[in-house]
């Protein structure tokens, strides 16, 4: 034990300690905020401005499609049809033609299979659909007055119904549960994540000693099973410490948040007032109080202990077996045809989640989080949720069993494997070095 100690202790400090390891744990978070805002500004960057031609030869859309600020309309009348469809293909000023024909009948339904969009480019999927959204409207404005129905009378078939959720467990009530999906998915990823990262990590640094032969002075002080624990679990505490700064660091900065955004004075003013003369940004108020007043509402120390349970024990799972593939090959190469072991259930249980998503309590959400290899990431799914005490205790029994066994079939392979050079490794030499 003090051999592990020891060793835990070297990979611990000789990580913590670099320069790369406190700037990316104190900036993480920031990092992380920035990735997400890179992405919504390239989404903003890669629209583009486009020209389209318009004939509109029913006469009923003229007034509806207009130029925005990334599309520009230019109305022509039908004796330019020909000459546009002509020239399109090479032109440099107009990308698309959309031409609407003179309707069949008085209720438009030729209109749904005539209208016709010429194009040549790719127009973006969002002008396309803001389009077809116009005129959809109107020909539904025109069958309405043709049968003779009135706009209020259309809007009271129309309800827009919205329940309230009254959770009779923890006496909670939700109107959103956005904000549960979103940190559900967000830990699931982190998770899985820091496991690929980390768990290739301990394998490059086995095979890195391994290869140099370092590893033949260190075993000659001290046992490989000794050996390979301690840089799991050094691994891991380094892993462990990054996340909970971060969590600490997520949360406090969302508080603040929510705390500098929405003022509960503010709130209930907008709540006094009537719903359809609230403004767009009186609207999104309204929405972040949503998420803070559903924020509230998670068991939070309950999601954070959940969440680091399960990440310490399931790295410690698929990187004892990382360490093992490590030991067992030349080189990185060679890893390829073991790694795929740890990926497949990884990937089984991150696709997963979207089904535990939809029904947490369902018989797929349960044995998910039960078994243990998909445990890790299932499990902090349902944890947002109400999940059964007994679920939860049997859960980490049962990861806690899997990761003393993984850890003793890892030992068997790399206690051979650590020594073993210039020898192809296959399935059959790793089953009899665990037999031995």
């Amino acid at each position: 034990m003090r051999n592990i100690i020891t060793i835990l202790k070297r990979e611990y400090t000789t990580e913590v300690r670099k320069k790369s390891f406190i700037i990316m744990t104190l900036l993480g978070p920031l990092l992380l905020a920035a990735l997400v805002g890179f992405v919504f500004l390239i989404l903003k960057v890669n629209k583009s401005e486009s020209h389209i031609a318009f004939i509109d030869d029913s006469a009923l859309f003229h007034a509806d499609i207009k130029s925005s600020s990334d599309l520009k309309v230019h109305v022509y009348t039908n004796s330019s049809l020909k000459s546009i469809q002509d020239t399109l293909a090479k032109s440099e000023y107009i990308d698309a033609l959309l031409y609407i024909p003179k309707p069949k009948d008085s209720s438009l339904r030729s209109l749904e299979k005539d209208i016709v969009f010429f194009t040549n480019k790719n127009i973006s999927k969002e002008k396309l659909v803001m389009l077809s959204r116009i005129v959809d409207a109107k020909i539904k404005e025109k069958r309405r007055k043709i049968i003779g129905v009135s706009e209020q009378d259309l809007q009271s078939l129309s309800p827009n119904t919205t329940f309230t959720i009254k959770n009779l467990k923890d006496n909670t009530q939700e109107t959103d549960n956005e904000l549960r999906y979103f940190v559900a998915m967000f830990l699931m990823y982190v998770i899985m994540m820091f496991i690929i990262i980390n768990g290739v990590k301990v394998m490059r640094s086995v095979l890195e000693e391994k290869n140099n032969r370092v590893v033949e002075i260190i075993i000659s002080s001290v046992k490989p099973f000794e050996l390979m624990l301690g840089k799991v679990l050094g691994t891991a505490l380094v892993a462990l410490t990054q996340l909970v700064v971060w969590i600490v660091m997520a949360l406090v900065l969302l508080f603040v948040i929510f705390g500098y955004l929405v003022s509960s004075e503010e709130v209930v003013q907008i709540q006094q007032m009537n719903p359809q003369g609230l403004s767009s940004s009186q609207i999104n108020l309204l929405k972040i109080h949503e998420y803070k007043q559903t924020m509230m509402n998670l068991n939070i120390p309950l999601i954070v202990f959940v969440f680091l349970f399960y990440f310490f024990f399931g790295y410690l799972l698929y990187s004892s077996f990382f360490a093992a593939i490590g030991s067992a090959v030349d080189n990185e190469t060679e890893t390829q045809q073991f790694t795929f072991l740890a990926m497949v259930p990884l990937t089984l249980g991150a696709y997963g989640c979207f089904s535990i998503l939809n029904n947490p309590d369902g018989p797929a959400s349960f044995w998910l989080s039960i078994i243990p290899i998909t445990s890790p990431l299932a499990m902090v799914t349902r944890s947002t949720f109400d999940v059964p005490v007994w679920h939860l205790l049997l859960s980490m029994l049962l990861l806690i069993a899997s990761v003393l066994g993984m850890i003793y079939l890892a030992a068997k392979i790399y206690r051979t494997g650590i020594l073993m050079y210039g020898k192809k490794t296959n399935f059959k030499e790793l089953w009899k070095w665990i037999t031995q």
